[in-house]
């Protein structure tokens, strides 16, 4: 889910020991190199949050071309009484031909729920509170300069611990609300041919997952996904960039309201609440303008349109538009790899929001 993912990007903050580039990973002294630092972020559905965080270096291949592996940890407390600990983790060997990746972690985390559907009201929000222990692995293979292909397996077991007195979770009689164990499965292949990582000028990045959830292996609920995530970077004249993003993400089966797809976070549809609108299919568009401002200072200006159903054949021309919009600051803390510190100012008909936190959206 994508909120983990996005505190998982402000772990590796400070990652000047990361150099993911093929490029620069020359720099890097073969021996391990440790960092631990403070963290302060802010993001709507956590409020301010403080921790520390840390990454450690270190390169199984003698080769010195060769990527750095990596172990990071993380703790955190949100304004918002959320915990999160965190221990991300990435290795490369046979000449960066494998990749092995994956997290541990345990949350104690406050969500939101409107609803399901692209009718739900604001005044329904009601929250809830869901313990549960964490684990992602995937074994990627690269098949030449630009493609990876892999298996990804993840597993979640939900404890909800609180809910609103008056909402509709409390009832059960939405899908999902009992305690229960998810178990994943994923094929994905991924194309990548941006110059930088972090902040690209240009190339193209894309992954397209199928994820399959089932009691055969352990689920309590039977369900599948498919995922696209894809972006494309143009580079108008120096340091102008146009940025271009497609998420889409398609259910079948019986899907828990945890893991409906939805948007309003600070990866997609910025500007509305935290889990704001979700159903089974999802689709949002995203343009960014990207342009160097005053001072060390770079400017963005960007939009999205969000679209989401029960329905797959009503979702594109049927079912309602969402947009959002809105301008934001970036201040680079990693200059060699464009890693930037992002604050964005977020609009949408009937909302605002704002984001500080490490990295760009996509």
């Amino acid at each position: 889910m994508r909120r983990y993912h996005l505190i998982l990007t402000l772990i590796l903050v400070f990652l000047y020991t990361e150099k993911v580039s093929a490029q620069d990973v020359d720099t890097i002294e073969q021996k391990p190199k440790t960092l631990i630092l403070p963290l302060v972020f802010y993001l709507p559905e956590t409020r301010w949050g403080f921790g520390i965080t840390g990454v450690s270096n270190f390169r199984p291949s003698k080769n010195k071309m060769c990527r750095p592996s990596q172990i990071q940890f993380g703790m955190v407390y949100t304004l918002n009484k959320q915990w999160l600990f965190l221990l991300p983790f990435q290795v490369y060997w046979d000449e960066d031909k494998y990749k092995f990746a994956g997290e541990i972690a345990y949350y104690r985390f406050l969500y939101n729920f409107y609803g399901i559907g692209d009718q739900s009201r604001g005044e329904d929000l009601e929250k809830y509170f869901v313990n549960y222990p964490r684990i992602r692995l995937s074994s990627v293979r690269q098949i030449n300069s630009y493609t990876w292909i892999g298996l990804k397996y993840g597993y979640d077991k939900l404890n909800f611990t609180q809910f609103d007195s008056l909402g509709v979770l409390r009832t059960g009689e939405i899908l999902g609300v009992e305690d229960a164990n998810y178990n994943a499965f994923s094929a994905a292949i991924e194309w990548d041919t941006r110059d930088r990582i972090y902040f690209p000028n240009k190339g193209f990045r894309a992954e397209v997952e199928y994820r399959q959830i089932a009691d055969w292996i352990g689920s309590d609920y039977n369900f599948s996904k498919f995922n696209i995530d894809a972006s494309y970077f143009k580079s108008i004249r120096e340091n102008h960039v146009l940025a271009l993003n497609w998420q889409s993400s398609f259910s079948h089966g019986e899907v828990p309201f945890f893991y409906l797809n939805y948007i309003g976070n600070a990866k997609n549809a910025r500007g509305y609440p935290d889990r704001r609108y979700m159903d089974r299919h999802m689709i949002t568009m995203q343009v960014e303008y990207r342009f160097p401002f005053i001072w060390k200072l770079n400017g963005v200006a960007f939009g999205s349109l969000s679209t989401l159903s029960h329905d797959i054949d009503r979702l594109i021309f049927k079912s309602k538009i969402f947009p959002a919009g809105g301008f934001g600051l970036r201040y680079a803390i990693e200059k060699k790899d464009a890693l930037n510190l992002r604050l964005d100012f977020a609009f949408t008909p009937k909302d605002f929001n704002f984001y500080f936190t490490i990295g760009e959206a996509f």
